[in-house]
């Protein structure tokens, strides 16, 4: 939609319904996960750049009005929380799980670009391009460095001479920036970036394209186009290294947990149980809640995602406010590819610390699977003390 924009920049009351059409859809990227807050820094910053200060101001006013009456009604009908506290203060934190170890420090967040920066770019992107092995984890700071110098050198290139890929790269930079400094490096998960990949692909090509074309090494272009080729032919190579065509074939004819490690596999049944067997006034806590939701037809789930206290009296009063029902604690490996005994624990521990209280809190119903079995337990709420 930014491309329309910069297509046809109307002025006057049309202009403005352009700008206000942009707000909205940077509001609806801000609800929709915190950080499309980042492309609303992104426009500002083309405005900027182009010295277009009316329009940078405007938008902003703009999307901070649609955004504080969203607050307002929303707060109207269900209360004042935004919803981004709770994933603010984990970020915050050396460790999103452990809170113990204390409030990151500004070294800890400059340490954080450079360790996110090897992990998300020498090894995620090496091996969505092709150069690394799917199953690949060394990361290289050399490539890293290689990789910022050619960006730099690709926006350089392209900015005020092609205004789409100038503000593509503005964004890109934006949200990777965001991304490095506000997750911890346990989280090395490539998901995180591959929103932004076929963007970095586009500057970075660019860039390769911008480089070849200097007199020193315009005699040299077919080394450009042979290195995109290769790229091209290496992704591919692995897209259909990984396609398991007996495991699509069940896929296909209905077996829709073949493929699953026994894991994943008893926990999406035990999902799938509870859509089926439980009657809808039931709410299951877990560890895994959207994946659950899935599998189980809609029906919500609450999450356990990290525990915030030892005291089982603050842990079971956590449940009874959001009148939880049941509870599965499933066998999630903690290394995927491994089954070595070692899982997700923190459903375990959560339930653990009430156990040493109150040993009857919690009845077996259900469960599914002897290797790496999940299981669903009731919830025996003791009586509040008078």
């Amino acid at each position: 939609m930014f491309f329309k924009y910069l297509d046809s920049p109307a002025e006057g009351k049309k202009g403005i319904r352009s700008l206000l059409l942009l707000s909205v859809l940077g509001l609806i990227l801000t609800l929709t996960k915190t950080i499309g807050a980042g492309a609303i820094i992104a426009v500002v910053i083309y405005f900027a750049l182009n010295r277009e200060y009316k329009k940078a101001g405007t938008f902003l006013l703009m999307f901070f009005m649609l955004m504080g009456a969203w607050i307002l009604l929303k707060g109207m009908i269900w209360g004042f929380d935004t919803g981004a506290a709770s994933q603010a203060t984990t970020l915050i934190y050396k460790h999103p799980y452990d809170f113990s170890q204390g409030k990151e420090t500004f070294s800890g967040y400059l340490m954080r670009i450079v360790d996110n920066s090897n992990l998300y770019l020498s090894k995620h992107f090496i091996k969505m391009i092709g150069f690394k092995g799917p199953t690949s984890i060394s990361i290289s700071p050399f490539i890293t460095v290689i990789l910022y110098v050619l960006f730099i050198f690709a926006f350089s290139s392209v900015y005020k001479k092609n205004k789409y890929l100038t503000f593509t790269g503005i964004f890109v930079f934006i949200m990777l920036g965001i991304t490095f400094v506000s997750l911890q490096k346990i989280w090395d998960q490539y998901r995180l970036i591959v929103p932004y990949f076929p963007f970095i692909v586009l500057i970075l090509t660019a860039g390769i394209i911008e480089l070849f074309r200097k007199k020193k090494l315009i005699k040299y272009q077919m080394i450009a186009v042979i290195f995109l080729l290769t790229t091209v032919a290496l992704t591919e190579k692995q897209t259909f290294n990984k396609i398991d065509i007996i495991t699509l074939r069940s896929n296909l004819m209905g077996n829709k947990f073949k493929g699953y490690t026994d894991d994943w596999a008893n926990y999406l049944k035990m999902a799938e149980y509870v859509g089926k067997k439980l009657d809808k006034n039931s709410y299951v806590a877990c560890r895994k809640p959207n994946m659950a939701r899935i599998m189980a037809g809609g029906k919500k789930f609450y999450g356990i995602y990290r525990i915030n206290t030892s005291d089982p009296d603050s842990l079971l009063q956590q449940l009874r406010d959001r009148h939880v029902t049941h509870i599965i604690m499933a066998s999630l490996r903690k290394n995927p590819l491994i089954n070595n005994g070692q899982t997700i624990n923190t459903v375990k521990r959560y339930m653990a610390f009430i156990l040493k209280k109150y040993p009857d809190t919690f009845t077996l119903k259900h469960q599914i699977g002897r290797s790496e079995p999940a299981y669903l337990f009731y919830i025996n709420y003791p009586e509040k003390e008078k």
